[in-house]
């Protein structure tokens, strides 16, 4: 972060602000931090909406309660989660859209000027908006594997009344992590697509 700020800054050196005392010039720093908050609030919806399809995908294929230590935000996190996220991040380095996360924060520089930060009602609307667009793009990415659990559901109802005799709920926790790995195997060729989705 101190690196991306001595580039950015080497990129605008004409960043003079004009304050009249130390009230104003408070001021403008508690403005550029909230507005830096904003951003990196809205940044990370990017990445932890791949968290809560990989979430689901868990919760789906009975992989919930598997939960492993993520070093980088010392929370638990699940499996498919876990996998999800790195896929994204070697996606993001391999295909260079990085560069375009970084040109964004450049822009920001040109779209809010230091000192010249407006706050009004519609920045409510628009981040709530945009949270409500990245949790159907959360529910998209898990929708295969939700739908071929759920036609498991189905049919193991259906043999469940068939052969009543059958322990359907020892059979269909390994059905299920099962189908559940088919389908993410099947749908991981649009995780590039995804995070060309998500930069965008």
């Amino acid at each position: 972060s101190f690196c991306l700020a001595i580039m950015v800054y080497s990129l605008f050196p004409d960043m003079s602000v004009e304050y009249n005392g130390m009230i104003e010039y408070a001021i403008i720093v508690v403005q550029e931090v909230i507005v830096g908050i904003l951003i990196g609030i809205v940044s990370s919806f990017c990445v932890q909406i791949i968290m809560f399809a990989g979430k689901m995908i868990d919760m789906d294929t009975g992989l919930a309660m598997a939960q492993i230590m993520d070093p980088t935000t010392n929370v638990q996190v699940g499996i498919f989660g876990n996998f999800y996220y790195y896929i994204l991040l070697l996606l993001l380095m391999v295909s260079g859209l990085y560069r375009y996360l970084i040109s964004a924060i450049v822009e920001t520089y040109n779209v809010i000027p230091i000192g010249q930060v407006k706050f009004s009602a519609s920045i409510y609307n628009d981040i709530i908006g945009f949270m409500s667009d990245y949790f159907v793009i959360g529910f998209r990415i898990a929708l295969p594997v939700f739908s071929a659990i759920l036609l498991l559901n189905v049919i193991l109802a259906i043999l469940a009344r068939i052969a009543p005799q059958m322990n359907m709920f020892v059979v269909g926790m390994q059905l299920k992590i099962f189908v559940g790995i088919f389908a993410v195997f099947f749908t991981i060729v649009m995780m590039p697509a995804v995070s060309t989705f998500i930069e965008d």
